[in-house]
């Protein structure tokens, strides 16, 4: 057991662990009254300003930078059917959390901007 609790085991183990799906890592920061942004850092990027659908932000800047969904995959170091999954709704939450990294650094968008307008609004 942690020194800090249950909650610190938790946000421990969640630090280390890259292959945690997203839906999984929200539950558990909810579940542990975690601040799920304490665990995002910020990257060199565009800053979105408001809540937006992530899968609509993914989209147009995609369509903004002139990138096939092939090309956009690929970039991302996944295969072509990869973009019309996370284009799709709620599409992103079904992949690791590391997987909106890749994306955010592809279409150059801030990573914690993105995580609190885009990716906090699904769950």
């Amino acid at each position: 057991m942690s020194p800090y609790g249950t909650a610190g085991a938790v946000r421990a183990a969640l630090l280390q662990c890259r292959a945690v799906l997203f839906y999984v890592v929200r539950f558990l920061c909810r579940w542990f009254e975690l601040n799920f942004l304490d665990f995002v850092s910020a990257t060199r990027g565009e800053k979105l300003t408001g809540p937006i659908s992530a899968h609509a932000i993914i989209r147009e800047k995609r369509q903004a930078k002139d990138l096939s969904e092939a090309a956009f995959a690929d970039a991302c170091g996944f295969y072509p059917v990869f973009t019309s999954i996370i284009e799709f709704d709620t599409g992103v939450v079904l992949y690791p959390f590391e997987v909106s990294r890749s994306v955010c650094r592809v279409l150059e968008l801030d990573q914690r901007a993105f995580a609190h307008f885009a990716l906090l609004s699904i769950l």
